[in-house]
């Protein structure tokens, strides 16, 4: 849930895959979310790195495709962060 925060002062993000012990859960929402926000995505599957860079993040209506609270958090702090949008208001 770090990545948005990070990505919206930093604009960039590299990371390790990772998890905890509680099971699976998908990343893909959080990812999927950032691309909608303006970011590019690239998984290096080699390495098992992923990459997140973002020069403008910009507030957009989005419908996750999974309930995810991680998942809204990380989004709304990214965009929170980012270029306000009028218009999604």
């Amino acid at each position: 849930m770090i990545i948005g925060p990070l990505l919206a002062r930093f604009g960039k993000v590299n990371s390790k895959a990772g998890g905890d012990m509680i099971g699976r859960r998908r990343l893909d929402t959080h990812f999927i979310g950032f691309e909608k926000l303006g970011a590019n995505f690239n998984f290096d599957v080699k390495e098992n790195i992923y990459q997140v860079e973002a020069n403008n993040l910009k507030g957009t209506y989005m419908l996750l495709d999974e309930a995810s609270v991680t998942g809204t958090a990380n989004l709304v702090m990214a965009a929170g962060n980012g270029k306000r949008n009028n218009n999604a208001l």
